[in-house]
């Protein structure tokens, strides 16, 4: 039986403002309507789904995209402006009173606070009662029907690869990081921008074997950030 991330599901939609980002800023492109119903498709989406840890990343992407391109501050003041609106807003659309007090006590199901409390809750129950743990090397701990996961991929790493592996991961984070540093340009700034945010998705939630997004982008920056466009022979 196939297991399906909600969150993942909404969360493909950052990878598409991502997308009409980049054809509007780096291919020069004007805001078409097509262009513009997508945004505004998108953002009804994130108000539906509730989903603040998706509409932060959103910001986050589009805060990346101004800073970049260096758009006019008015329209950057405007961005924020909407996006603070939605924050503070959007949960008293689907929710009463009584639903909104519940969301700040985190043993109610659904609410920030309990998905910020499951979250530590799982990571101490992980680390604390699992009786196989190997701090340095990891084991299969997940193998065996397992129900849940910590929902943080360096809590992920230690538990599966120890701290050899996160060792290991550091280090290409941190070869990823002076590569970027080298040779980051407008055209493949993008791939930075998927990286960031499924970095970020992968802390809060899904498990990071199964995270499809990130180890893609992982191994695509590792790649494409390695030699600048100047260096690299036609063709070749």
């Amino acid at each position: 039986e196939m297991y399906i991330n909600i969150h993942s599901m909404i969360y493909i939609l950052n990878i598409h403002i991502a997308l009409i980002l980049d054809s509007i800023f780096n291919h020069k492109a004007k805001l078409y309507p097509n262009n513009l119903i997508r945004l505004i498709v998108i953002i009804i989406c994130f108000i539906l789904s509730s989903s603040l840890i998706n509409l932060g990343i959103c910001l986050l992407t589009i805060i990346f995209y101004f800073t970049r391109f260096k758009v006019n501050k008015k329209y950057f003041s405007y961005t924020f402006i909407l996006f603070l609106f939605l924050f503070l807003f959007s949960p008293i659309i689907y929710f009463d009173y009584d639903e909104i007090l519940k969301s700040f006590n985190y043993f109610e199901p659904g609410g920030v606070f309990n998905a910020i409390y499951v979250r530590i809750m799982n990571i101490k129950y992980f680390l604390i009662f699992s009786e196989n743990l190997n701090v340095f090397v990891g084991n299969n701990i997940f193998t065996n029907n397992i129900y849940t996961y910590p929902h943080n991929i360096f809590i992920d790493l230690l538990l599966s690869n120890g701290l050899l592996g996160i060792c290991i991961f550091l280090f290409l984070i941190f070869k990823i990081i002076i590569k970027i540093k080298l040779n980051l340009n407008d055209k493949n700034f993008i791939f930075l921008i998927f990286l960031t945010q499924s970095f970020i998705f992968s802390n809060l939630s899904g498990f990071f074997f199964l995270n499809i997004i990130f180890n893609i982008m992982f191994a695509i920056c590792l790649c494409f950030f390695n030699e600048k466009d100047s260096a690299i022979i036609k063709n070749s």
